[in-house]
């Protein structure tokens, strides 16, 4: 019984927050601000409109991204590319939604 309640506490101690970035658009396509998860309240420009050669202004992004663990790319062009992505797929949707039935299939598609 005390092996159970140590293991849920060490659990719990190392469990952690999972952070969820504010994306923010910025008028053009393929460029927004992210949150950054270190410093909060600042915000990092990524540009993922080249998709070869995403850009970003947090300090990996300033390194060409040589500190990135596993990955060529930060976290935030990654998250970027994610919304971006659902924004498509919300958009396709819509698109074939309204296609023919007018305003109630957009209000539909917005919830």
């Amino acid at each position: 019984m005390a092996t159970a309640t140590t293991a849920a506490a060490a659990s719990a101690r190392t469990a952690r927050k999972e952070f969820k970035p504010t994306i923010r658009l910025t008028g053009t396509r393929g460029v927004y601000k992210v949150s950054s998860k270190t410093y909060p309240g600042a915000f990092y420009t990524t540009d993922i409109r080249d998709r070869m050669r995403p850009a970003c202004a947090c300090p990996a992004g300033q390194h060409n991204f040589e500190g990135c663990k596993h990955v060529a790319t930060c976290w935030h062009v990654r998250a970027c590319q994610e919304f971006q992505a659902e924004m498509d797929r919300v958009r396709a949707r819509c698109a074939l939604a309204v296609r023919g039935q007018g305003m109630a299939a957009l209000q539909d598609c917005f919830g």
